[in-house]
């Protein structure tokens, strides 16, 4: 799986892990971007970094604030090396010329994505089994209730409440009912990422 958890049940070591691989891809693309195309470039992002950025990223996104930091500084570092461009250049620009979310930005934008396929059934059982719908909770649907509302659990414990179980419901509850229904994950994404952006980057 790629997953390396530690006997604290910390994914320190599997971030420190995933950093010391981007580098040396980084360190690699920095030498050959001269040969390279910008759309090479991507690619060799798209191949390299983003296995890296994003496996299983909705489980061990509860990292501390310097491990997100440095996810982030090395997405700034990739950024000028893709665009060929010094420090002078704000790396809001280059995430806007690249179209690049922010790594905390696309953990919270994946689990949006895993919560459309987990609540209207592309998801495996156990993991659809780890959700419950309000409609279930009470007796009878509320009016402020649908069929795509989840009942937000209490979080008791530090450990639960930086699970995705938790943290996947809360994202779930802050999406436009229009949104939930998509018919599609495709669908669902393009009107998510839409919503997004002007909701929160404008």
């Amino acid at each position: 799986m790629g997953v390396t958890i530690n006997k604290d049940l910390s994914w320190n070591t599997h971030i420190e892990n995933g950093i010391k691989k981007c580098n040396i891809f980084l360190n690699l693309l920095s030498r050959i971007k001269v040969f390279l195309s910008f759309q090479n470039r991507k690619r060799f992002y798209n191949a390299s970094f983003l296995s890296h950025f994003d496996c299983c990223c909705f489980i061990w996104d509860n990292c501390t604030s310097v491990m997100e930091d440095k996810f982030v500084k090395l997405q700034k570092r990739a950024a000028r090396a893709i665009l060929n461009v010094d420090f002078t250049v704000p790396s809001e620009t280059m995430f806007t010329q690249l179209i690049w979310m922010r790594f905390p930005v696309q953990i919270v934008s994946h689990k949006a994505i895993q919560m459309h396929k987990t609540v209207c059934g592309d998801a495996l059982d156990y993991l659809k089994n780890d959700f419950v719908f309000t409609s279930e909770i009470h007796s009878r649907l509320l009016r402020s209730s649908s069929n795509f509302q989840l009942y937000t659990p209490r979080a008791n414990t530090e450990l639960f409440r930086n699970s995705f179980i938790f943290s996947g419901t809360s994202i779930w509850s802050s999406i436009p009912e229009y949104i939930k229904t998509a018919p599609s994950v495709k669908h669902f994404k393009s009107l998510y990422l839409r919503w997004y952006k002007q909701s929160f980057e404008n």
